[in-house]
């Protein structure tokens, strides 16, 4: 529960501090989609299966946390890498 804690608050201070223009740009992006978004979030906006984003997060690909049986993906992190034009 306290790496869950930590790891909301991080997304929050993200969120709540200034944020420069790429970044903005990129959290425009999931706009309407939770900070910390499931596997089914992100499948959801990149048109991808659920299962697909668990293996891209186990990889390495997707950047997220397992917290308890879930697992995490910081909004923020998914616009950067689709701004950097990371192929899915």
């Amino acid at each position: 529960m306290v790496e869950l804690v930590e790891f909301e608050t991080k997304a929050l201070e993200a969120q709540d501090a200034e944020m420069p223009p790429r970044i903005e740009t990129a959290a425009r992006m999931f706009e309407g989609f939770p900070d910390l978004m499931t596997p089914g979030d992100v499948a959801e906006a990149l048109g991808l299966k659920t299962q697909t984003i668990r293996y891209y997060i186990q990889d390495g690909r997707v950047p997220g946390k397992k917290i308890g049986q879930r697992y995490y993906i910081p909004k923020i992190a998914l616009a950067e890498m689709v701004l950097d034009g990371v192929q899915f």
